[in-house]
């Protein structure tokens, strides 16, 4: 997060880690990934949440970035 707050910009975006798409395809099914809800859960399960989020969002800003960056591209070409 921080990089991408600073502007810098990967030259291609990274492989989503296995764990982040799986637990997408969970949320997308409304699967829990545990039993009782998160608030029954100990701390631990609060934090691994918080890092999945923040991984979700750095995934998803990156893909608005290359896809911004995609259309300036052609942008760019259709002016040329």
């Amino acid at each position: 997060m921080n990089e991408i707050s600073m502007g810098l910009k990967p030259k291609e975006i990274p492989e989503k880690p296995e764990a982040l798409d799986l637990f997408q395809q969970c949320q997308m099914m409304g699967i829990p990934l545990v039993e009782g809800g998160v608030l029954d859960q100990p701390h631990i399960w609060a934090r691994e949440y918080r890092i999945v989020y923040q991984e979700k969002n750095r995934f998803e800003r990156l893909a608005d970035q290359a896809r911004a960056k995609d259309a300036e591209a052609l942008q760019t070409r259709k002016q040329s």
